[in-house]
């Protein structure tokens, strides 16, 4: 699996535990669930492996630095963020996500290693030339590399 966030399942039983609280304050049934009282609101149930079903974890060529992600800033339009990173060779390449900024496809000959700036609410053209989004008259003259899905894997021992 290219792409896993690699989270402590303890968190989540803790969120599931403020859950808790919350309904017995406040009498909410809505997040109860038909299995007895169960809160498995924040976790799909087959989310969870065991420490022994890993062989080995490596970073994953396609996860953006943390300093990176934090640069990505404000939805270009509702449910859209775009924006273009500059790389350390002067190039820009243009990025669009409707949900997460975890993971990300990378242009060829390029890694997230190659990123320099991040420049919100622009695109790139086929031309390699930068554009804001106000700027922008017609998407299809724009290359986006979109965000990778991922997988969310809850360990005890984290």
């Amino acid at each position: 699996m290219p792409c896993v966030v690699f989270r402590n399942s303890k968190a989540v039983e803790r969120a599931n535990n403020e859950l808790l609280k919350y309904e017995q304050i406040s009498r909410i049934e809505h997040f109860k669930r038909s299995s007895g009282g169960q809160y498995k609101r924040f976790t799909p149930r087959r989310n969870y492996i065991n420490n022994h079903d890993i062989v080995n974890v490596e970073k994953s060529k396609y996860a953006f630095p943390v300093s990176i992600v934090k640069q990505i800033k404000n939805e270009t339009c509702m449910g859209w963020t775009a924006f273009a990173a500059k790389m350390k060779d002067g190039r820009y390449f243009g990025f669009g996500t409707a949900s997460g900024t975890e993971f990300f496809q990378m242009p060829e000959n390029y890694c997230v290693e190659d990123i320099d700036t991040i420049i919100n609410n622009s695109y790139v053209l086929k031309k390699g030339e930068l554009r804001s989004y106000a700027q922008l008259d017609d998407y299809n003259d724009s290359v986006c590399y979109r965000e990778c899905p991922f997988f969310e894997c809850y360990i005890d021992d984290l």
